[in-house]
């Protein structure tokens, strides 16, 4: 029996990383040299689909695969497994005398910002390809199997690695436009453990994000940033983000993020109908401000909205007047939890 599993992934919002004659920061107008995590310097070309993001704990994503007599497979998102599985039959011509039960034993929904389509993808072909005892180049390679990637690689490289993730975005080639078709995969730009003291709420409300497939390949399309916005954006996390979490400054972090995921918030604004998918998460911030939790926003579409502070701000009087402010504000279902980041890949157990 093959057990693997993963957590969960924050997305905090996309940016262009610049060529090197616009990557300028602060009153010295130092020039930002990016490298990616081989130390390898990066190309002068534009990219886009660059961003960050975090690795949880939960919501986990939970695989089993064991022998069986004919191919089975349940517990969560059985459409999606059957689809990876028959990729990987069809790619590895696998005949049914090879057969196996898979099993999704715990997995968050999809399209809600946690990533679920990818680190299920990863997990259960990983576990495929070990049942099997075939050999595969790193978590990279799976994620070709997979078909993941096309734009963001933040959930590749946290599979691998957990923690904070910085990735660079893919190059634009002006012959045949923004590269998604669908490797190279972004280059990992830096890779930070998360302070085990911050603490991380997910505010998550009962519905699904309509921003996925084709509909979310013709939005992207469509966004725009602001001219100066990508520069500010990444000042943000070359300044403030990743400094405040090298040195465990929540204050120095906080307002980075918020900025960060805010100012990105706002670009995507006249699609997703504000600067939040959910509006009224909006009302909650006096609450959260009062409190010291600082830092906040929404991961990629929503409608999952994220609050992160030091573990001692978050107590019991604190979460049970936020979860009573969001039940006065919308009738629709919630629910809130509370986590740590995930500061190693993902799991394997073979028995």
């Amino acid at each position: 029996m093959i057990r693997i599993e993963t957590g969960s992934r924050l997305h905090f919002g996309f940016l262009q990383l610049l060529s090197s004659n616009e990557r300028r920061c602060g009153q010295e107008n130092s020039v930002l040299t990016p490298s990616d995590s081989h130390g390898e310097p990066l190309s002068e070309a534009r990219r886009n689909y660059g961003g960050i993001g975090l690795i949880l704990q939960d919501p986990k994503i939970v695989v089993e695969i064991d022998e069986a007599s004919k191919w089975k497979i349940e517990g969560f998102h059985c459409s999606r497994v059957e689809k990876i599985v028959h990729l990987f039959r069809q790619k590895h011509d696998l005949d049914t005398q090879n057969a196996f039960k898979v099993q999704v034993l715990q997995a968050p929904a999809e399209h809600i910002g946690f990533g679920t389509g990818t680190a299920l993808s990863l997990a259960v072909t990983e576990a495929l390809f070990l049942a099997n005892r075939f050999s595969f180049e790193g978590i990279l390679s799976l994620s070709q199997v997979t078909e993941r990637g096309k734009r963001s690689a933040i959930g590749i490289y946290g599979y691998e690695q957990g923690g904070f993730l910085f990735e660079a975005g893919k190059t634009i080639n002006p012959e045949i436009g923004e590269a998604g078709a669908p490797f190279p995969i972004s280059p990992l730009l830096e890779r930070h453990s998360f302070p085990e003291n911050w603490k991380i709420g997910l505010l998550t409300i009962k519905q699904t994000s309509e921003w996925f497939g084709e509909r979310e390949n013709r939005a992207l399309a469509g966004i725009s940033y602001a001219k100066g916005l990508d520069q500010q954006l990444h000042c943000l996390i070359t300044q403030a983000i990743l400094p405040g979490i090298a040195t465990n400054d929540f204050d120095r972090f906080a307002r980075g993020l918020t900025e960060y995921n805010s100012l990105v918030g706002d670009q995507f604004a006249p699609i997703q109908g504000g600067r939040y998918a959910v509006r009224f998460v909006e009302e909650l911030l006096p609450i959260l401000i009062k409190n010291g939790l600082l830092a906040f926003g929404q991961s990629s579409w929503g409608p999952t909205f994220f609050i992160i502070g030091p573990e001692e701000r978050f107590t019991p009087e604190f979460e049970m007047a936020l979860q009573m402010k969001i039940a006065s504000l919308s009738s629709k279902e919630f629910h809130w939890q509370t986590t740590q980041a995930r500061n190693h890949g993902r799991s394997v157990t073979i028995d």
